[in-house]
């Protein structure tokens, strides 16, 4: 699907905040409530917008720590760590990845035991690992929405 300047402008308003009330985006936007209606179902329609969620401060619900983790492992165990990773709740996202990791992983710890079990845990015990680096963040000057989007309990 491309998108004009319209479904753009709708589609930021979105990303700022999922329920925004239609009425306000085509007040602001200068358009009929019924043109953002039908833009909308189209996005949905062809997969452009896949859900509406709410973000979450997660520091708010006790998870302090945010970390990000790059495996490297055998090529033949990969996918296959890969997915022992994502069964965590705790993880936030887990890719497959060229370059120097196979593998990286960030996630959402409460505190540094915490972490220490998800690495004892899901990390070291996994077959085929070669190495890993780890990185926590300190802070963050631009987030994506889509990681605070993700509820980590």
């Amino acid at each position: 699907m491309n998108l004009d300047e319209l479904d753009k402008r709708i589609l930021a308003m979105l990303v700022e905040n999922a329920r925004s009330p239609y009425s306000r985006i085509a007040r602001e936007i200068g358009v009929a409530e019924s043109t953002v209606l039908s833009r909308v179902r189209k996005m949905l329609e062809e997969g452009v917008i896949i859900s509406f969620e709410t973000r979450v401060n997660h520091k708010k619900l006790g998870y302090h720590i945010y970390a990000w983790i790059g495996l490297t492992t055998d090529p033949d165990k990969t996918i296959e760590a890969a997915e022992k990773i994502a069964e965590d709740d705790r993880t936030l996202e887990v890719h497959v990845t060229s370059g120097p990791h196979r593998i990286v992983v960030s996630g959402f710890f409460k505190d540094f035991e915490d972490y220490s079990d998800f690495l004892n845990k899901r990390i070291y015990p996994l077959t085929g690992l070669r190495d890993f680096h780890e990185s926590i963040v300190i802070s963050t000057v631009k987030p994506s929405p889509e990681r605070k989007r993700r509820l980590v309990l």
